[in-house]
């Protein structure tokens, strides 16, 4: 990152007031919830016991109680409800037999905003105890499943993991992809979930479909990043990886020349209701001979996608990928040890030495074809297409360890799933 000592945050990145984080469990069953149950869950979640706990006036008739409560060392205070649900007035008629809506609501704090945020849906599914079956993040417009909700923020993994072991920067935001044709593109690429954070919401204009992998890579990593850092000033060149230069750009500013058939436009924002500050990535330096401009960042996505170039990852989201390869790498092999569908692919991607030396070396990160495995690791090779690892002598067989395995993916095995990872590893278990 650019060095700022002493500088003023960047005016543009500014935000008047902050959203608040609202995480809603879903239940089932007609018993009334106990409001002493998301007591518990709160502490158990915050590991503190709540204060200043106020009942609050009912302003509609399906809210059945509500309380607010502060935590010890936290600023803001925590707001919960609990209200009747009309049937199947879930997201997307996920629980048509949901009956009650246990909701919890506050400003995530900056300062610990992964683990805040984690406490808040944990209080949230923590309440509902057994009977819930869906957790929302109503920001975000993300759903989780029983499965997910208690391995991510109520750390119920056969006791192998703890609260929020397995929950990194990504579940502060989302990234989405907008185009007038979604099949060819241009894609407008944007963050949504920044800005509860007071971090502007970032994006990348005009990227072609074939630099859309990368440029989704790209956006998630610095949108990590900036969860603990703060943005880079407005034009300011930064280093967004190995040889990877770039410039964050006020929105407004960067889409005055873009094209009429790319999303992202003035229209394009009104109808989603698209505001407050948002910083386009830009490539480091204005281009153009009689006007110059600010530009996508196509040549740098074009290298990090060739390889040429790499990106830098928040920390947390390193530790968290290797932890979830790995509690989930029993499923990986059953499922490669099973009649596999024509075309499917299952790689692994391991954490190896650059230079074979028996002292420490940095780590090279790259990805290989899965041949098989145990419990402690197993055997691959160098795709096909890794002109690199050939040229290393590497094409032939090898033997890894599970301490060197960073991710795993299995590509094409289900016409509706592209890519099953550790995060999707469930699907892997189904016909």
């Amino acid at each position: 990152m650019p060095i700022q000592i002493g500088l003023p945050a960047e005016p543009a990145w500014q935000f008047a007031e902050v959203e608040p984080t609202t995480f809603v469990a879903f239940l089932v069953g007609e018993e009334l919830p106990d409001p002493g149950d998301a007591f518990l869950a709160a502490q158990r979640a915050f590991g503190k016991e709540p204060q200043e706990v106020e009942p609050l006036p009912l302003e509609a008739p399906e809210i059945a109680w509500a309380f607010s409560f502060g935590v010890p060392g936290r600023e803001m205070p925590v707001v919960v409800w609990c209200e009747r649900v009309a049937r199947g007035a879930t997201p997307d008629g996920l629980v048509p037999d949901a009956c009650w809506a246990i909701a919890v609501q506050s400003v995530v704090d900056g300062a610990r905003a992964v683990d805040d945020a984690v406490a808040l849906g944990a209080t949230a599914a923590g309440s509902g105890g057994a009977r819930a079956a869906l957790l929302f993040d109503a920001l975000q417009r993300a759903a989780y499943a029983p499965e997910d909700f208690r391995e991510i923020f109520l750390g119920e993994v056969d006791g192998a993991l703890a609260r929020g072991e397995l929950a990194d920067e990504s579940l502060l935001y989302r990234v989405e992809l907008v185009a007038r044709d979604p099949s060819q593109g241009p894609y407008w690429l944007h963050t949504t979930g920044l800005a509860r954070l007071g971090r502007p919401e970032l994006e990348l204009l005009e990227i072609p479909a074939s630099l859309v992998a990368p440029a989704v890579a790209l956006l998630e990593s610095l949108a990590g990043r900036f969860i603990d850092d703060e943005p880079p000033h407005a034009g300011v060149p930064f280093e967004a990886g190995a040889g990877l230069r770039v410039a964050l750009v006020p929105a407004l500013e960067a889409i005055e020349t873009l094209s009429p058939d790319a999303a992202g436009g003035v229209e394009d924002r009104a109808r989603r209701g698209l505001g407050g500050p948002r910083a386009a990535v830009c490539a480091a330096g204005k281009r153009g001979s009689y006007r110059a401009v600010w530009v996508p960042p196509l040549e740098e996505l074009a290298r990090l996608g060739a390889g040429t170039a790499g990106i830098t990852m928040p920390p947390r989201t390193v530790v968290v990928s290797e932890r979830r390869a790995r509690l989930h790498w029993p499923r990986f092999v059953r499922a490669a040890g099973r009649e596999r569908a024509p075309g499917s692919r299952f790689e692994v991607k391991l954490g190896r030495p650059a230079i074979a030396s028996a002292g420490e070396e940095p780590r090279e990160h790259r990805w290989y074809e899965f041949l098989e495995g145990s419990a402690t690791g197993g055997k691959a090779r160098a795709l096909p297409s890794d002109a690199q690892a050939s040229a290393q002598a590497q094409a032939v067989e090898f033997a890894f360890s599970l301490d060197e395995l960073t991710d795993w993916r299995v590509l094409g095995l289900r016409a509706d799933l592209p890519e099953i990872g550790p995060g999707s590893s469930r699907f892997l278990e189904a016909p």
